[in-house]
């Protein structure tokens, strides 16, 4: 029973670990997009992610989850670096938690 458990566990566990960073679409993309990062002070990876959003042709802002917590739960963010593509309505359109692929983040700022 135990390492019936330890199996279901571990495969859980994998899925979910093969999933960050992977960025998914929420919505349209186009022109006047711009980043919203979500970080925290403990974030390992989040310099990182704020270093690959610096070199992006997108202006970017940076929220401390940990203390704009409305907005955290405003954009459903549970864990940092949590990156989003905004359209110029400032509506989600790409979502990556993690570390994105720099390819998948300029992809999703194109038009």
């Amino acid at each position: 029973m135990a390492a019936a458990v330890l199996v279901a566990a571990t495969i859980v566990g994998v899925g979910w670990r093969r999933r960050q960073g992977r960025p998914r679409s929420v919505g349209a993309g186009g022109g006047g997009v711009s980043l919203l990062l979500f970080t925290t002070p403990t974030c390992s990876t989040c310099a990182r992610v704020r270093e690959l959003c610096a070199t992006i042709d997108a202006p970017y802002r940076e929220v401390d989850a940990s203390v704009d917590l409305d907005r955290a739960r405003a954009f459903d963010v549970w864990r940092a670096p949590t990156l989003f593509v905004l359209d110029e309505e400032g509506k989600p359109v790409w979502r990556a938690t993690g570390v994105p692929k720099r390819a998948d983040l300029e992809a999703a700022v194109t038009p």
